[in-house]
This record gives C-alpha cells, structure tokens and sequence, in this order.
C-alpha cells in the first residue's frame, strides 16, 4: 500500500486499507490478554478522569487548570494506547502506522513509557500548581469578608514593672506603719572603720519611736551576761523590717563577706556610711539615704502597709478594667473615618488599638494591636485621641 497504488486506484487502496486494518484489529483483540489489558487501561483511566473531576467539583471556585491537565491527560492516554496498539500491528503485520520495524517495537515501547513519565511529571506538576494557586486565592479572600465594626479600646496597657520597694525585706504592699499610702524615705550607714568590708548577717529589731541606744555589731558581745543587757536597734519603720529570728550575727544582708566585719564607716554600726545604721548612708537607718529609716534621700515615714513598689495602691499607676472599683464610661466616641486610597484599593477590617484612660479624662499610650494598611490605622488613632469619657475610679480616686 503506497502512494502510487493509491492513485491508480484510490477507492480500491481505500476499501483494502479497510479491510486489512479491520482485519489487523480483530487480530489485535483476538488475544485474551489483549483485552484483559485494554479493559484495565480504560478503567484506570476513568477512576483517574472520575477522581480529578471530582477533586475539581469539591474546589468549587479554581482556576480551571484541572480540567484542562484532565483533558490533556485523556489524549495523551489515548494516544499511548493507539501506539501500543500500532506497535503490536507493527511486530505481527509488518507494517509499522508509527514507522516502527519489527526490530524497533522494544525501542518504540521504552519511547512511550518514557513520555508517559515525562507527561505525568509536567501533569502532576500542573496540579500542584494548581491546587497552589487556589489556596493562595483562598487566603486572599479572607480579608474580603472583614468588616470594620468599631474600634475596641478597653484593653488595658502592659503594667510596668515596680521598683523594689522602700524596704528590701519586707516584699509586699506598702510603704510603712500609716494608713495612707505613701513612700517612705530615709536611710543610714555606719561602721567601725575597719579594713575589711561589712560581712553579711540579719538586721536587727526595727523601731521609730525608741530611740537607738545600741548599734548592732557583727562581732560577739565583750562583756558575756551583763547585768543590764541592751538588745541592738535599727532607727526604721517595723513595717518594712519584720523580726528575723535566724541565728546569725548582725550584719548587711547584701554583703558577700563572711569574715565578721563592721566596715570601714564611722559612728558605730555596720557598713560604709555614717551613724548607727547599717549600709553607706547617713544615720541609723538601712542602706542608702539620710537621717534614718530607709528607702533614699531624706527621712520620711511611709504608709500604707509593708514593702515593696512604694505602695501596693499606688494611685499614680496604670491599673487594668478588672482592677478599678468603677470603669470608665464612654461619653462620646467618634467614628474613624476612610482614606481615599483605603477607598480606592476597597481596604476593610479591624483596627485594633490598646489605649489609656487616664484620671485626667484624656486617651494616652495609644499603640495599634492589630492595623490596615493606606492609613487607615492613623485615623483609628485619630478617632479615638478624640474619645471623651468619665475616667474610672479605684478606691475613691
């Protein structure tokens, strides 16, 4: 059958050309595994067909690339299978439709089952992307379902850290024996004017209104059992030095030392300063500080309980919603408003900022949690420097 055949007798060359190749394929699928293979192939090509339109359907919204990678991968297949049919025709028949001697059928076949590699390498790669792209567009439509509501702004600022207090030993609310809240001040030093430095040991009794007779001394008593003894005393709030019953020397409780020293102060006492005390002040107080007591600068008796931050309500601080005994009411609260360029690009959402109501009936400490972007978190700012309201009030204040 060639092409001078075909023009002396064109509709013959054609009724033969039927009849052989009708003849050919009724060979082909003749063979009981011929069949059985045909059979499997088409199945696994309609689960794959079923599967990935399936996968397409539940993705509801894509792209579209799947159906295309399906449609590119049913005539490839189809063609696969046209090949390995033309291949058998080609060993049995002699005459190769893909131009394959019987002597190439192997070749032709290791071809297409490297094409089917290569194909379902770029088809699998194909839906990947695919299924890339379309999780990529969902989490873009996330932000097209924002809506801005209002602007929330009861949230209470991070609490600063308090100092450590007037005392150093007694950790806890207050700042002496007076019942109203208030710092104490104060402190003292002393010493023996001894080389080594003050070695550390417990404080002795605390007392304000006693006046200090004895200093306390590191080193053991002189005199054992005297007639009159006079226990050490400290010049400081008892409310900010609770007893301590240890059994240890006198001492600075914030040496390192060991050897029992009073330090290289004067005036008695233990330490570098001056006075009866114990630390580098001046008096018969504890640790830096003048005229006796503690907690720096000049002596000044505290209230509102013992230890620590100055005082446990420090009505200067930054309480929390939780924390006041009435919140602040919101008289007035003006609605931000939009830029154009937020017009523009159709920006929603929620600005989120945290805020102060201060006692003075203004907004401080603005910080924005959560923003958007063309300036639309400035003018939440904006808006809420604008709030008017009834500050909140703890304890009376």
């Amino acid at each position: 059958m060639t092409w001078p055949e075909f023009k002396r007798d064109p509709f013959g060359f054609v009724k033969r050309s039927a009849q052989g190749y009708g003849q050919m394929i009724s060979h082909f699928f003749a063979s009981r595994d011929v069949v059985i293979a045909s059979g499997f192939s088409l199945a696994a090509m309609a689960a794959l067909v079923g599967l990935i339109f399936l996968l397409d359907r539940t993705q509801g919204g894509g792209t579209g690339v799947s159906r295309k990678s399906l449609f590119v991968v049913g005539i490839l297949a189809f063609c696969g299978l046209l090949a390995l049919f033309a291949t058998s025709l080609s060993r049995d028949r002699g005459a190769a439709i893909m131009g394959a001697r019987p002597s190439d059928s192997r070749n032709v076949l290791s071809g297409i089952i490297a094409a089917f590699a290569v194909l379902g390498f770029v088809v699998g790669g194909l839906f990947v992307w695919d299924r890339h792209q379309m999780a990529k567009a969902a989490e873009a439509a996330k932000d097209d379902d924002l809506e801005l509501t209002q602007m929330i702004s009861d949230i209470p600022n991070s609490q600063p850290t308090p100092d450590e207090g007037t005392a150093g030993m007694a950790k806890g609310n207050g700042g002496g024996s007076k019942p109203k809240q208030e710092k104490a001040g104060g402190g003292g030093g002393g010493g023996r004017e001894e080389q080594a430095p003050a070695s550390f040991g417990k404080l002795p009794q605390a007392d304000l209104r006693i006046p200090q007779v004895v200093a306390p001394d590191p080193h053991p008593p002189v005199i054992k059992n005297p007639a009159l003894p006079m226990p050490a005393t400290l010049d400081a709030d008892p409310a900010l030095f609770p007893p301590d019953t240890r059994n240890l020397n006198y001492g600075d409780p914030k040496s390192k030392s060991t050897t029992p020293s009073s330090g290289p102060g004067t005036g008695n006492g233990i330490g570098s300063g001056t006075g009866g005390g114990v630390g580098p002040g001046s008096g018969g107080g504890y640790g830096p500080g003048n005229g006796g007591n503690t907690g720096g600068g000049d002596r000044r008796e505290g209230g509102g309980g013992p230890g620590g931050g100055g005082g446990g309500n420090d009505y200067n601080k930054i309480f929390s919603g939780k924390d006041v005994t009435s919140k602040a009411r919101v008289l007035e609260k003006p609605e931000p408003t939009y830029t154009e360029a937020a017009r523009k690009n159709q920006i929603t959402g929620t600005v989120v900022l945290r805020a102060v109501f201060s006692s003075n009936g203004q907004v401080t400490n603005i910080h924005a949690v959560s923003g958007l972007s063309d300036g639309l978190t400035e003018r939440a700012i904006a808006a809420a420097k604008q709030i008017r309201f009834v500050p909140a009030t703890k304890d009376g204040h």
